[in-house]
């Protein structure tokens, strides 16, 4: 059986079999100089269904250039779903369109039943398509960064918006090598986690590609962020990274200053990761509650690389103020942290750690001494575990020093502008 649309090429690209036994196939078919996206729907008995736009068949043009369905997704409501790409005179970007059963356009969709997404700055094609259980939809393929391919995935919400929660704007490129990467299959696992499959060609062979994205309902922490520690929390481009992620606490009296006005409102950190993982990190910080609204409007995510302090603060996700929780784009393995040029409130913060031995063992009843600026001293024992614990007024400078039998312990200066735990010491040989 053939089906003819118009008088020029058509070609058919994806196809869907309805719960109730109809067939739905999507393509486009060239119109003069432009093409435009073709849907057909047949009964189980192969006969255009009329039902469907009439006549069986809809055709939709996006634009006056080139507009192709090379995918297709049902969706459990009956909704039909395209994915392929438009070309108005520029590169090509990716596109979604969404249809209800009677092959109207579903301008519930972005608010006109498609939607255009560019991701690179050269041609961007979608080339499978997906819809997760919660309705949001993927779409697969490759986006050119101006010298060769890379896999392209993007998610929308059920609504057609882009789904910000997925790559921090929806998108997500990824680079096996230098050459040509299209991911030409996508595929959703029963936890959520996104499955692409492709082609990636490393050095002159083209090579199977496989990525998975994503955390599912296995999640961790809130919708993939990985817990560094109380405040702060990292997500991996929502890309699945094997390996061990930590970070550790730097006393900011051991970094650079400041540019002139900032103050430090959390304590630096620097990611430690054995991901192999080269690109940037999303970080989640918790801001202390006492930070005031107009500080919280003001503060940035900075981090200290090449010499100087760089404003690594992210527009997406949106910061709350709520939650005082703001996000950055961070390089691992480099000092970051919030910073605000208001004057923050005065606040008194907690300081927890252990004496260790050098095997492991805390040291008992050492003499943990901390004397501020003005030679105010406090001191406490530490408890058979060798646990210690100060309450100490924030951003203010301490000198630790730490008595106890048989072991040495260095003299440490420390600044806190948020609660630190696990601020440990081993004892010298």
């Amino acid at each position: 059986m053939t089906v003819a649309i118009g008088t020029g090429n058509e070609l058919g690209y994806g196809i869907a079999v309805q719960r109730d036994g109809k067939i739905v196939v999507s393509g486009y078919y060239t119109n003069g100089a432009s093409a435009d996206t073709a849907l057909l729907r047949f009964d189980q008995n192969g006969v255009l269904d009329p039902s469907f736009d009439s006549d069986g068949i809809v055709s939709s043009t996006f634009s006056p250039d080139t507009d192709e369905a090379l995918s297709l997704a049902l969706q459990p409501d009956g909704k039909i779903v395209i994915a392929g790409c438009i070309r108005n005179g520029a590169p090509n970007d990716f596109l979604l369109a969404r249809y209800n059963e009677n092959g109207s356009l579903d301008m519930a969709f972005a608010g006109t039943g498609f939607r255009i997404i560019p991701i690179g700055p050269a041609a961007d094609i979608a080339l499978s398509v997906a819809v997760q259980p919660d309705g949001k939809i993927v779409a697969a393929g490759f986006s050119s960064n101006g010298s060769n391919n890379d896999f392209g995935v993007v998610r929308v919400n059920a609504n057609g918006s882009m789904d910000n929660t997925f790559g921090g704007d929806g998108r997500v490129t990824t680079a096996f090598a230098v050459s040509t990467d299209s991911a030409n299959a996508v595929a959703i696992q029963a936890d959520g986690k996104i499955v692409v499959a492709g082609r990636a060609v490393i050095g002159s062979a083209a090579q199977f590609g496989v990525a998975r994205y994503g955390y599912g309902t296995n999640a961790a922490a809130n919708d993939g962020y990985f817990a560094l520690d109380e405040t702060s929390a990292i997500r991996f481009d929502n890309a699945f990274r094997a390996g061990t992620t930590t970070a550790k606490s730097i006393t900011s009296l051991g970094l650079p200053a400041l540019p002139a006005g900032m103050t430090f409102l959390n304590t630096p950190r620097v990611v430690l990761t054995s991901t192999g993982f080269a690109g940037d990190v999303l970080v989640k910080l918790k801001l202390p509650l006492s930070v005031d609204l107009a500080n919280f409007n003001a503060t940035q995510v900075v981090q200290f690389e090449n010499g100087v302090w760089i404003d690594r603060t992210a527009a997406a996700p949106v910061r709350d103020f709520a939650t005082r929780t703001i996000y950055g784009r961070i390089s691992p393995f480099f000092p970051f942290a919030a910073v605000s040029p208001l004057s923050p409130a005065s606040e008194s913060v907690s300081v927890t750690g252990r004496m260790l031995r050098g095997d492991g063992r805390g040291v008992s009843k050492a003499i943990v001494t901390i004397t501020d600026g003005n030679r105010m001293r406090a001191s406490v024992l530490t408890n058979p575990f060798g646990y210690y614990r100060f309450t100490v007024s924030a951003r203010t400078a301490y000198l630790m020093n730490t008595a106890a039998k048989r072991h040495n312990f260095a003299p440490v200066l420390f600044s806190a502008a948020e609660n630190i735990e696990d601020f440990d010491f081993v004892s010298e040989p």
